[in-house]
C-alpha cells in the first residue's frame, strides 16, 4: 500500500477488497474522533485495487484508483444539494403519502470522470486508453 496516499490524493476513486494498508509512519497527534457519517445521498469512498480483482497481470498502471460510489438516503423534502430532478421531488412527496405504494428516489451518480489505464492487450502490446465514466464525482436523487 506504499504510495497509496499520494495516488489517492490525486485520484478521484480508490477501491480495495481485502488487505488493509498498515500505517508506515508515526502519528503526530492523537486520532480525531470518528465523524458521524451523513445518511444523505453523497459520494462514498471506494478504492479499487486491480490486484484485488485479479487484473494485476495485464494492467500496468495505475495499480488501482478511487472509483467511489453513491450511497445514502433521499428523504422528503429533498434538499437542493441532493441534485434532484423534478420527478424525484414529486416521487418523494408521493412516497411520504404512500410509502408502501411508491419507493423513494435512488441515490445515483450524476457526474462521473474518466481515468487512463496503461495495459497489455491480447497481443502483448502496451496500450494507453482513456476510460470514460470511471469515477463518481457527484451523486443525486433520481
Amino acid at each position: 500500500c506504499a504510495g497509496t496516499e499520494t495516488f489517492a490524493a490525486t485520484s478521484l476513486l480508490a477501491v480495495s477488497l481485502g488487505r488493509q494498508c498498515r500505517a508506515a509512519r508515526r502519528r503526530r497527534s492523537p486520532p480525531s474522533p470518528p465523524l458521524t457519517p451523513s445518511p444523505l445521498c453523497k459520494p462514498r469512498r471506494l478504492y479499487i485495487s486491480f490486484s484485488d480483482v485479479g487484473w494485476e497481470n495485464w494492467i500496468i498502471a495505475p495499480q488501482g484508483y478511487l472509483a467511489n460510489y453513491c450511497g445514502g438516503e433521499c428523504p422528503f423534502p429533498l434538499a437542493a444539494e441532493l441534485n434532484s430532478t423534478n420527478h424525484a421531488v414529486l416521487q418523494t412527496l408521493v412516497h411520504s403519502l404512500d410509502p408502501q405504494g411508491t419507493p423513494q428516489p435512488c441515490c445515483v451518480p450524476v457526474r462521473l470522470s474518466p481515468i487512463s489505464i496503461l495495459y497489455y492487450d491480447n497481443s502483448d502490446n502496451v496500450v494507453l486508453r482513456h476510460y470514460e465514466d470511471m469515477v463518481v464525482d457527484e451523486c443525486g436523487c433520481r
